[in-house]
């Protein structure tokens, strides 16, 4: 049960008569100022203390697996990932090799035409462009008949 203000001071005085002042003062600062029923125990400690325990090995055990689910759906993530990486890397070789082979073939279409316009130029079929560049190539002196149109 706490004391009352009223009590406290009763018991002082009366301390003060019987013990004198110092006794007193030094008594009175000793006793809790609201009452025994304040004061914690050692039991209550213990309980206090497993209570926090068992609260935090509850709170890591939750965050264990909150971690491993995070790092399980990191690594699905990144096989993924790895998964559409190798997709683009092939899509693009793909591509690749198709605009080389498509260069490759405006390459010999290129060479064909410029054979055929040779051979047409000898006949006397080429007009227009065709005719033109024939001039200035044999004007350079690349083939054929140097000057002659």
């Amino acid at each position: 049960m706490a004391l009352t203000h009223a009590q406290r001071t009763s018991m002082f005085i009366t301390l003060t008569e019987v013990m004198g002042q110092d006794d007193a003062e030094t008594l009175m600062q000793h006793l809790p100022p609201s009452g025994w029923d304040n004061v914690a125990t050692k039991e209550d400690l213990r309980v206090a203390f497993a209570e926090i325990n068992s609260a935090m090995t509850a709170g890591f055990a939750q965050a264990a697996v909150e971690r491993a689910e995070i790092v399980k759906a990191m690594t699905e993530r990144l096989a993924q990932a790895t998964v559409e990486r190798a997709e683009i890397k092939a899509e693009a070789a793909t591509e690749r090799a198709e605009i080389v082979s498509a260069r490759r073939e405006s390459r010999l279409a290129l060479t064909g035409s410029r054979v055929a316009a040779r051979v047409l130029v000898g006949v006397g079929e080429v007009s227009g462009f065709c005719v033109g560049r024939v001039r200035w190539w044999r004007s350079r002196g690349c083939g054929g008949r140097a000057g002659a149109s």
